[in-house]
């Protein structure tokens, strides 16, 4: 007798796992279709939303409408002698935009850094080092409403400022940031797209809303000197910043910014006081 029982309750279970089988397969069958046809049922109804397809928005291709437009040139101005004249060049840049000369003077020193998303704070450092001049007692020749266009075109110290061959002052890199257009190679294939890069540092240097990554340097080096009078970049690309010049080494803005994390005082060190 315990066999037949075993049998039966055998078969009723296979029997209950059939019905149950059986259930979600009608179920299936009759939820699909609606699920399939919902949407249908809510177009038109005011009550719930539609599923119409609309057409997706262009995109545009040029998120700062400044880039549909080419640089503004500026016009190089040589004295009588042939020598090139930075200061009547750039006087008028500066009267109109104080922020578009500083940008200038940056890409000119600092071009293949600006687009660099790490290196970009030596192209500001080297920003605020012409802003900080224009504060500093040591360059009083340039202190006053005038001071950034004296300090940026002074021979010697700035691109800006050209350099002599032979004695004539030559542009050099001033042709280059005065017309970005004709130099697309030099700027990385976009010179306006590294013009108003530029050009939005220059202007949180100019309003302080960009720090000043040096502390107050007065001075900038992206290369050093060898024994036989040859310049060779730093090894690592970065430019060397210090509130002097000949006194006490150069340091680049991270190792700046692991002095300051030391709690060390840097003017001290940059003057070469320890």
């Amino acid at each position: 007798m315990s066999f037949i029982r075993e049998i039966l309750a055998a078969l009723e279970a296979r029997l209950t796992l059939h019905t149950h089988l059986r259930l979600i397969k009608v179920s299936y069958f009759l939820i699909i279709p609606i699920i399939l046809s919902f949407p249908a049922h809510l177009k038109g109804n005011s009550d719930f939303p539609t599923f119409e397809e609309t057409e997706p928005a262009p995109i545009s291709l040029t998120t700062d409408p400044r880039l549909d437009q080419p640089v503004p040139q500026v016009s190089l101005i040589y004295d009588p002698s042939g020598s090139y004249d930075p200061k009547e060049t750039w006087e008028d840049v500066f009267k109109k935009d104080k922020a578009d000369l500083l940008a200038r003077a940056m890409l000119a020193e600092e071009n293949e850094k600006i687009n660099d998303y790490v290196r970009r704070e030596d192209a500001i450092g080297a920003g605020w080092v012409m802003a900080n001049r224009t504060k500093a007692s040591e360059f009083e020749y340039a202190l006053g409403e005038d001071a950034l266009l004296e300090i940026i075109v002074e021979g010697g110290q700035f691109a800006l400022g050209g350099s002599y061959m032979n004695g004539v002052k030559l542009p050099g890199n001033a042709a280059i940031v005065a017309s970005p257009e004709n130099y697309p190679r030099w700027f990385g294939g976009d010179p306006r797209g590294s013009y108003w890069k530029a050009y939005d540092l220059a202007e949180g240097i100019l309003e302080g809303k960009i720090q000043d990554p040096t502390y107050g340097a007065l001075y900038f080096v992206d290369h050093y000197r060898i024994t036989d009078g040859k310049t060779v970049p730093f090894s690592d690309g970065r430019t060397r910043f210090n509130v002097r010049y000949g006194t006490g080494r150069f340091y680049s803005i991270p190792e700046l910014k692991q002095m300051v994390e030391k709690g060390e005082d840097i003017w001290l060190l940059l003057l070469g006081i320890n």
